[in-house]
């Protein structure tokens, strides 16, 4: 499918249901698609992992289940993980957090390995938005 967003072509390059049992088959679409839209192997990698992140928060803290979605314009590659739980309290960590906190890691992480991330608080669910750049600039590497 696609569509007109803007001055570029949005495509839509996946959409699936997930739970716990599905994020391996996930995360190898999620690379197959980055490759295919002109991420390098490192970057496909790393966005690999931020999904992942995303998808395991999604099970253990948003109800089990979630919805990922993967679309692309001229200038970046966007992964939309959405969950039915209540998301983060506050804002995306800019900086690790202590080395003896209990938790506060992923999103952190997810941070450190896209170019951009954001959160999105509707009724009943959470939608965090990966962003990586598809051509290189001084800001993406």
């Amino acid at each position: 499918m696609e569509r007109l967003v803007g001055d570029g072509q949005q495509r839509s390059l996946m959409r699936a249901r997930f739970r716990l049992g599905d994020l391996p088959w996930i995360r190898r679409a999620v690379y197959a698609c980055a490759i295919r839209v002109g991420l390098n192997g490192g970057r496909a990698e790393n966005l690999v992992v931020a999904v992942n992140e995303a998808l395991t928060n999604s099970v253990q803290h948003g109800g089990g289940v979630g919805e990922v979605v993967l679309s692309c314009d001229p200038q970046r590659l966007v992964a939309e993980i959405t969950d039915e739980g209540p998301g983060p309290t506050g804002p995306v960590p800019q900086e690790a957090p202590p080395v003896d906190a209990e938790n506060g890691r992923g999103l952190w992480l997810i941070r450190e390995l896209v170019d951009r991330v954001s959160v999105r608080r509707g009724p009943g669910q959470t939608t965090l938005r990966l962003e990586v750049a598809l051509k290189s600039s001084p800001a993406s590497g």
